[in-house]
């Protein structure tokens, strides 16, 4: 019995759908692949959360520990809130921005190139200047966040009351007493328990151009010694500090342990102190004395 013609007709579309089946799978076995999507990298880093001015304290609520592509981060991005301990702007830092190494700097990196120095004045107080020597400078031991004691020796002499010059007055007139008046000193300690800001100046002389000798290259390689502290008191110790220096007294420095916050009670010394508390007697008149030295004018 021969199949009939509609069978016939369905074979072949069966046929034919199985071998477009087949090409179409073919051909997709021929294309090549899309590649894979590379995965993307992320670190965490500190993102401000809040426009932070430039010679501003870092403080850790201003930022936030957020994921950013690793290909896209600044290199010196910060990763941690003990990266910022101690950190200053040195750049305006802008909400959203990744806070990165460059725009930080230590107290210590502002207080040896005197880059904004004065963020580094806490409030309330002022940054004054001593003029300091290897004698008041504690043997140049002194070094930026130390503390020290004030030592302040004013010298005193008879004036005239109304001329207000320093007596014996030379009138040439029979009795007058010549001679240069010896002044009383008196020794107090005054402020106490003071910040050092930096011991030294904040201007950095240009480079100068290389000298011909060896001796010369290392002498001018020798760094200076300190000629000035700045210290950071009160506006009214300031003015204190100005007064004494103004006055032609001697200001020196006293260092204390960082640790020692106390403040303390103590007596003028004076001559009459020394040889009190001491038992020192006055040497009966002969036809012998010691040769002084004056005290430095």
């Amino acid at each position: 019995m021969r199949p009939r013609r509609g069978g016939r007709l369905l074979i072949a579309v069966g046929i034919l759908i199985a071998l477009l089946a087949a090409l179409a799978a073919f051909a997709l076995l021929q294309r090549p692949s899309a590649p894979a999507e590379k995965p993307v990298l992320m670190k965490k880093v500190l993102v401000a959360s809040e426009d932070v001015p430039v010679g501003h304290l870092i403080d850790p609520l201003a930022v936030e520990l957020m994921d950013r592509p690793t290909d896209s981060t600044p290199f010196d991005a910060v990763a941690s809130l003990s990266g910022l301990a101690g950190q200053y702007t040195r750049a305006p830092i802008f909400a959203g921005q990744v806070v990165q190494a460059s725009m930080l700097s230590s107290a210590k990196e502002l207080a040896d190139t005197g880059e904004l120095a004065s963020a580094l004045i806490p409030i309330g107080l002022v940054a004054f200047p001593c003029p300091v020597s290897e004698l008041s400078g504690v043997a140049y031991a002194l070094n930026s966040g130390d503390r020290v004691d004030v030592l302040i020796t004013f010298r005193f002499v008879e004036v005239d009351r109304t001329l207000q010059v320093q007596l014996p007055l030379k009138q040439n007139l029979p009795g007058d007493v010549e001679g240069k008046q010896h002044p009383r000193l008196v020794s107090q300690l005054t402020l106490q328990n003071v910040g050092i800001l930096k011991v030294g100046s904040w201007y950095t002389p240009p480079e100068s151009p290389q000298q011909d000798t060896g001796e010369q290259t290392r002498q001018s390689t020798l760094a200076p010694s300190p000629s000035v502290v700045t210290l950071l008191v009160t506006q009214q110790d300031a003015l204190v500090l100005q007064y004494a220096r103004k006055a032609g007294a001697t200001v020196e420095f006293a260092l204390r342990n960082p640790n020692d916050a106390e403040q303390v009670d103590t007596e003028p010394v004076n001559l009459n102190y020394m040889m009190t508390r001491f038992g020192i007697s006055v040497p009966a008149l002969g036809d012998q004395s010691l040769q002084t030295l004056m005290p430095e004018e």
